[in-house]
């Protein structure tokens, strides 16, 4: 079950506005200074690279991001290859919204995976998967 908070379904909406280990204004910051910087930039063509060589430009893959944090390599990956159903999941969704009203065309929900037998939730920091369905 999912609740909607800001138009993004929500499957966990007790995480969908802070948390303390991840404070919304970081990721602030992180959005601010994504765009033209090498790392981030080199970072993405190296995704979109190995997006190419292993499932291929004609082929209209459906990408999931667990981790998507701003959207920045799912905003990369539109970019190159906009024929791929691109879907990202971040447990803040003041975070989500971030891209979403840059990127219409990305599908951005909230979602945590369970937590581990440490009692911390397992959160990948870029989880990159594709499918055929």
């Amino acid at each position: 079950m999912y609740e909607i908070i800001n138009n993004i379904k929500c499957y966990a909406p007790e995480l969908a506005h802070a948390n303390k280990d991840f404070p919304v204004e970081a990721f602030e910051v992180l959005y601010a200074a994504e765009e033209g910087h090498f790392w981030f930039e080199s970072r993405n063509r190296v995704i979109q690279h190995l997006f190419s060589r292993f499932v291929g430009k004609d082929y209209a893959a459906d990408v999931l991001e667990i981790g998507c944090g701003t959207g920045f390599v799912l905003k990369g990956l539109s970019e190159v290859f906009p024929q791929y159903r691109l879907k990202g999941s971040e447990f803040i969704c003041r975070v989500l919204l971030l891209r979403k009203s840059d990127y219409h065309r990305l599908s951005l929900f909230n979602w945590m995976l369970p937590k581990c037998h440490s009692g911390s939730p397992l959160t990948p920091s870029v989880l990159l998967m594709y499918w055929n369905i």
